[in-house]
């Protein structure tokens, strides 16, 4: 009997051991990340009127122009003090404008808005920021103004989305509008010593807006529009506070948003409120989102020091690499990353395999 427990013992343990072979051995192998160069080009190449079916726009120091998912340059213009840029088009300007210009890919003028003030461009909206700072007007491609907000404190957060744009101010104010110019959101923050928005994001869907808020117990806020009012959903105080201005932006579906602090990239996931940090050294510049993928990239600079940090959800430190530039941008397409460093402008292949 002994002899024939035993027996049965050594079956069963052989028979545990195949079914985690069998169970390890089916398990997929651990991928690496593989960045795979295509193609590096020049700003100052000469001008192609190649074919395309999107052009992408850049702006690296006092130039600015679209290029190809090839690497044709379509259009290189320089430009003497501010200019800012879209996928629709750009604008150039002074100290003294007494108008605002809007251009096309191909350096026409679409539009000339009546409106002195520094042009800002999100897609194909077209705002300016009217002298003093305190105010701005959202123009229509006819180049009429479509409506103003005025206020009394400069605006010192602003940001364009799909069917609606936030503003925050420096008295620490945060307010959303529909594209009609109607409020949809408005109220003060509050719980720091002192009152400014740093960084403020609106979701696609205009129902949510994000902001850094305050100095001297600085938070990082979320509220979403309920019923005629703002109802805070997130909220979460800063250990280490920043002084700068922070981009903040949500991802494609809305479902998390991120934002730059003073010690790296902060991610909020709004299904499940819960929320991560991601150590990056330098001051955050851009983040970019690859719907493909799901990668998020993250620019950082530190002097001349750049630093592309890649994050896969949901905040898992995936890879980084680093380059010497003055100016540089980066701008995710797919599974494409282009990235540009003073004159350059290169293509990589970003990857799992």
């Amino acid at each position: 009997m002994e002899h024939k427990k035993k027996i049965k013992h050594i079956i069963i343990l052989s028979a545990v051991f195949c079914i985690l072979y069998l169970v390890l051995a089916l398990r997929p192998t651990a991928t690496e990340l593989y960045f795979s160069p295509q193609w590096t080009v020049s700003i100052d190449s000469p001008v192609k009127n190649s074919p395309h079916e999107k052009s992408i726009p850049f702006k690296l120091g006092q130039k600015l122009g679209y290029f190809t998912e090839d690497g044709d340059i379509l259009l290189c213009v320089t430009f003497p003090y501010k200019a800012v840029i879209s996928e629709y088009g750009f604008s150039t300007f002074g100290t003294a404008n007494r108008v605002s210009d809007f251009y096309s890919q191909k350096n026409e003028l679409l539009f000339s808005a009546d409106l002195q003030g520094f042009p800002y461009l999100s897609q194909d909206k077209a705002y300016v920021f009217l002298p003093g700072g305190t105010s701005f007007a959202r123009c229509l491609p006819s180049g009429k103004e479509a409506w103003r907000y005025e206020y009394y404190a400069p605006v010192s957060a602003f940001a364009s989305g799909d069917v609606s744009v936030c503003a925050g101010f420096a008295d620490g104010k945060i307010m959303s509008f529909d594209d009609s110019g109607k409020i949809t959101q408005d109220f003060f923050p509050g719980g720091s010593n002192y009152n400014v928005i740093l960084g403020a994001g609106i979701s696609h869907d205009g129902k949510t807006i994000a902001c850094l808020s305050g100095h001297d117990r600085q938070r990082f806020i979320v509220s979403q529009e309920e019923n005629n009012s703002s109802k805070i959903i997130f909220h979460k105080y800063i250990e280490n506070e920043t002084y700068n201005q922070v981009p903040v932006k949500f991802s494609a579906d809305d479902s998390v948003v991120f934002y730059g602090f003073s010690e790296g990239l902060g991610l909020v996931n709004l299904r499940t409120h819960k929320s991560s940090e991601i150590k990056i050294k330098g001051r955050i510049i851009q983040i970019e989102e690859s719907e493909t993928t799901g990668f998020i990239f993250v620019l950082s600079r530190n002097g001349n020091t750049n630093t592309i940090t890649v994050v896969e959800p949901f905040a898992n430190r995936a890879a980084e690499f680093s380059f010497t530039a003055e100016h540089s941008f980066i701008h995710a397409d797919g599974e494409d990353l282009y990235t540009g460093r003073d004159n350059k402008i290169s293509k990589l292949t970003v990857s799992r395999k």
